[in-house]
């Protein structure tokens, strides 16, 4: 191996590790005396809010609390149902402040949910607010990539709603859940139900959904001159990582896709294993968190590593399944992820 590659490598390597040393460091900001406390304020809704049988869950940027407290935190605030908010909105917000507390699953083992929240900035929650609008059509828009955010959010509202009025539900609401990862659509019933069989990864974005989309892009553009088709390719690829929320899986996938047309495009062989890696590496130097308290980002890393590692040896160890139907390969993905 150059020289210049291994210097390479071991500038991201460090890079990462010093970024989730440093990140082990991380506390809560000090939200003085409001803590446990009924408290109001005003916020910038800073994620596309989710919904579900019980409510709406949105993330708010505190611009202001009433009471003397400390601005410029996150909180997540579950709310009623109705009415529905969107991303960059400025409401007004009030509820008992608290600290997110980890809890036992099914299983009895602990989920660490308040690590899982704080990868995202989010140290506080009001587990039963109430949110209202500042002002009519109020919106918190600074720049160009709020506008673009907030603009493939509405389009993938739009997405949905026709869905909904074509299909009706539950067909609806699995359809979304195939195309753009809206799970809490499905209802908590029915995404048991998928648990309990086993197919809940089919309502999960990941690099399946990357892929799809990036073929469809390429038949679509494969009249255009060869650049224009890989540039405008990797752009509809980063818009739909943006458009689904941006998940670890779906930024993993998007990664690892934008390396595979930066190699066709200047020509060079595409190793899945040293994108694979050097995708985790840049998630991690922009996102530390991600490595102790994400497990999307784990599952999606550890799965692809499998698929990418032992795959074609276990195909070669199962000869004795028939090939019919692909089944030795599919056996030999499922053992291997």
């Amino acid at each position: 191996m150059k020289k210049k590659v291994i210097l390479f490598w071991m500038i991201f390597v460090s890079m990462a590790c010093l970024r989730v040393l440093m990140s082990m460091n991380t506390v809560a900001p000090d939200i003085g005396a409001c803590l446990k406390q009924p408290i109001t304020g005003q916020g910038i809704v800073s994620e596309d809010p989710s919904s579900t049988d019980a409510g709406q869950v949105l993330v708010v940027n505190v611009i202001k609390f009433d009471e003397d407290c400390p601005s410029g935190v996150s909180i997540r605030i579950k709310t009623k149902l109705y009415p529905k908010f969107n991303y960059g909105e400025i409401v007004n917000f009030s509820g008992n402040l608290s600290v997110p507390f980890n809890f036992k699953s099914g299983t009895g083992r602990t989920f660490d949910y308040r690590g899982y929240l704080a990868k995202d900035d989010i140290f506080y929650e009001i587990k039963s607010g109430t949110v209202v609008l500042a002002v009519d059509d109020s919106r918190g828009l600074i720049g160009f990539s709020d506008w673009l955010t907030s603009s493939l959010y509405k389009i993938k509202r739009g997405f949905v709603n026709n869905l909904d009025k074509v299909l009706g539900e539950p067909h609806s609401a699995l359809a979304a859940g195939l195309v753009v990862g809206e799970k809490s659509a499905l209802g908590k019933d029915l995404l048991n139900d998928f648990r309990t069989v086993g197919l809940i990864h089919i309502v999960v974005l990941s690099g399946f959904n990357i892929t799809v989309v990036a073929d469809a892009m390429r038949r679509l553009l494969s009249r255009l001159p060869r650049v224009w088709g890989i540039l405008i390719g990797a752009v509809g690829m980063v818009l739909f990582c943006i458009l689904v929320g941006g998940g670890a899986t779906v930024m993993r996938s998007c990664f690892m896709a934008s390396i595979a047309l930066i190699g066709s495009l200047i020509r060079r062989d595409y190793n899945v294993a040293r994108a694979l890696i050097f995708a985790g590496l840049l998630m991690l130097i922009q996102n530390p968190t991600i490595l102790l308290h994400d497990p999307s980002f784990q599952l999606s890393f550890l799965a692809t590593l499998g698929l990418i590692l032992l795959a074609s040896p276990m195909e070669k160890l199962l000869w004795f399944i028939p090939e019919r139907f692909e089944m030795r390969g599919i056996c030999s993905a499922t053992i291997s992820t």
